[in-house]
């Protein structure tokens, strides 16, 4: 959004969250499958991959890793980031433990 709060084609719906260096998204998101309320649903549902800027073993890479995360909007234009359940605040990602 703008300054005004006015939505803008111009302006990201979704950023990475810069701000906050622990979480999961912090240095890119990618790959946004945006959902419209269902029957019984208020709320708009945007499912998107990031990265932290590195890979499980600590090689720098901004891919997307297969970690997901999950916004939420009433109007779909303006998303909030939900907390997943995991320690990184995704919703969910690949295990380290390629045998789990």
């Amino acid at each position: 959004t703008t300054d005004s709060d006015e939505p803008s084609s111009l302006a990201p719906v979704l950023s990475p969250s810069a701000d906050r260096p622990e979480r999961w998204d912090s240095a890119c998101i990618a790959n946004p499958v945006v959902l419209k309320p269902g029957p019984g649903e208020d709320r708009w549902k945007m499912w998107y991959y990031g990265n932290n800027g590195n890979w499980s073993d600590g090689t720098v890479g901004f891919l997307p890793t297969g970690t997901s995360g999950l916004a939420e909007s009433a109007d779909g234009v303006r998303w909030s980031k939900v907390d997943g359940p995991r320690a990184d605040k995704s919703v969910f990602g690949p295990a380290d433990n390629v045998d789990a």
